[in-house]
């Protein structure tokens, strides 16, 4: 039986997928300091849109749970 709830990728594409996702967010809250946050799906597409939107979701828990963003 295939786990499906676990995914393999390289390191490199991991540490550049934190890279981008971290700044993205840096740079909405830098230019929107009175909004909350930015839409799962609008970062997705910017950010990751070789991902599908579960996976990219899985991935952005995968962050939170590590301390690198916080999730609404």
């Amino acid at each position: 039986s295939v786990d499906s709830s676990r995914i393999a990728t390289l390191a490199t594409t991991w540490e550049g997928l934190l890279a981008r996702v971290g700044e993205a967010l840096d740079a909405f809250h830098a230019e929107r300091p009175d909004r909350p946050g930015l839409g799962l799906e609008q970062l997705r597409k910017a950010e990751a849109p070789f991902l599908s939107a579960p996976l990219f979701a899985a991935a952005l828990r995968a962050m939170a749970e590590a301390g690198e963003l916080v999730l609404d």
